[in-house]
């Protein structure tokens, strides 16, 4: 026992000792997985946060490129007590919490289910995997012009196809109805990005062990049941990446909603990214449009520290 200790002690005190002992070994895996990530990290601050940190200045400032004789003087935090007074902002922040709660619940119900049809083994799952993915590999632009063409009144498919079966008696406008203006963009939405949710939710699928399905099968659990009491709970995570990434690209949704409503009508589809490119480029408000989108940056961090505490999985 006394030589085998001695001969740790030796070994922990020589070169060799030093090099592998294991605290040495996670700092020098810790040092290299820093420089794994550091060039991420700098495409990160130079893409995102300095263009965030340079919005959030100018937002502390009076900027009217229609009225340059006002200078550019430092206002402090003015500019967002003047964006809470405005009803405006209210309506926006309101239609946005719409959108993005239809879009975001249809993506993830459809994806899911998406998801779950195409896990299964048929003929030509491989070509039915590539077609999902078309929608979400479309501009925004150019579906938001295609809906908007099949919304077309009176002679777009869709008011076509429902008027010769009967569903509508004369045509109807779907964009041009204040009612119905919101609900018809989120279908769009829906229809683009549910391909995201099912690519996501699909790969936590393939993740699950089908001994746990064996089991539950044998002790006579339904495909329903199966469905709540194995696959659901093993896709948290997965759910909760698809749930952010789509709250967080519903927030910031501008081109799909421009190319359809241009926020009308009467601004009932105004989101914030609407609202917010209003102030700057239709009232050339640099200030003002910077302190919106920079609480549009807030609210979507508010948003998806919710969702993180609410499901409680970690993500490592």
């Amino acid at each position: 026992m006394q030589t085998t200790n001695s001969a740790r002690i030796a070994i922990a005190q020589s070169p060799l000792g030093t090099l592998y002992h294991p605290r040495t070994l996670r700092q020098q895996q810790a040092r290299f997985g820093y420089f794994l990530v550091l060039p991420c990290f700098l495409v990160l601050c130079a893409t995102v946060f300095y263009p965030i940190a340079q919005t959030f200045i100018y937002s502390l400032y009076t900027n009217r490129l229609n009225q340059p004789f006002l200078g550019t003087p430092f206002v402090g935090l003015a500019n967002y007590a003047t964006l809470l007074t405005q009803p405006a902002f209210w309506k926006a922040v309101a239609h946005t919490m719409e959108y993005t709660c239809i879009s975001v619940a249809g993506e993830v119900l459809l994806g899911l289910l998406v998801a779950l049809t195409v896990n299964q083994n048929f003929p030509g799952r491989g070509a039915v995997r590539a077609a999902v993915l078309i929608p979400w590999s479309l501009p925004g632009i150019v579906i938001g012009l295609s809906w908007a063409w099949l919304y077309l009144v009176p002679f777009g498919v869709l008011n076509d196809v429902l008027t010769r079966i009967g569903v509508l008696s004369a045509p109807f406008s779907f964009l041009g109805d204040a009612n119905a203006a919101m609900y018809s963009v989120s279908v769009a939405s829906i229809w683009r990005q549910t391909p995201f949710a099912a690519l996501i939710l699909l790969a936590g699928l393939q993740t699950i062990p089908a001994e746990l399905y064996e089991a539950a099968k044998i002790d006579g659990a339904s495909r329903l049941q199966r469905l709540g009491y194995v696959t659901l709970p093993l896709l948290r995570g997965p759910l909760l990446v698809v749930l952010i990434f789509r709250t967080l690209g519903s927030i910031r949704t501008f081109d799909l909603i421009f190319a359809m409503t241009r926020g009308g009508p009467i601004d009932r589809t105004e989101t914030l990214s609407l609202y917010t490119y209003r102030l700057l480029f239709g009232f050339l408000d640099i200030g003002l449009g910077s302190a919106a989108a920079v609480t549009m940056v807030i609210l979507a961090s508010i948003i998806c520290f919710i969702y993180i505490k609410g499901m409680k999985v970690r993500l490592y």
